[in-house]
């Protein structure tokens, strides 16, 4: 009779290693979904700051094409403690004022792209200093600009 090898076969070994692979696979899927979930938060964050720089330099540029008024101080804005209120379907009073038009159109928009969107616009000696307030939920509190142009 011939020697026989008796090998013992390991058994399940081929169903662990699938296991742990797929558990490395979970976690590693769970990190990308928390890495997801902090790259959206903070991009809108940004996306909110871009809004507001956009919307300082909008009104500036306002200002600019109507700058006798804004030098005569008619595009001044006081910053209040309640939000700016949106309205969707905005219509300028036509006969009011070029500066009262664009303060009206421009405080609805401030209200409409920015979460709690406040805003200031001021005039000294030929400097337009504007601020714009939003709510920022990365710091769970109010963040702003301030943006400062010589007319």
């Amino acid at each position: 009779m011939k020697n026989k090898i008796f090998r013992q076969r390991q058994r399940g070994f081929s169903l662990l290693e699938v296991l742990v692979a797929v558990l490395v696979l979970a976690i590693g899927l769970l990190g990308v979904a928390g890495l997801q979930a902090v790259s959206m938060r903070v991009n809108f964050n940004s996306e909110m700051r871009t809004q507001a720089t956009f919307l300082a330099y909008d009104v500036l540029d306002r200002m600019r094409a109507n700058r006798a008024a804004a030098l005569a101080g008619d595009y001044s804005l006081v910053l209040q403690d309640q939000p700016l209120s949106c309205d969707r379907e905005f219509v300028p009073d036509e006969s009011a004022s070029l500066s009262d038009r664009d303060l009206a159109e421009w405080a609805n928009q401030v209200g409409c792209f920015l979460s709690s969107g406040k805003a200031a616009v001021g005039v000294t000696d030929g400097v337009a200093t504007i601020q714009v307030e939003w709510f920022d939920t990365e710091a769970d509190a109010q963040a702003s600009i301030t943006v400062g142009a010589e007319l």
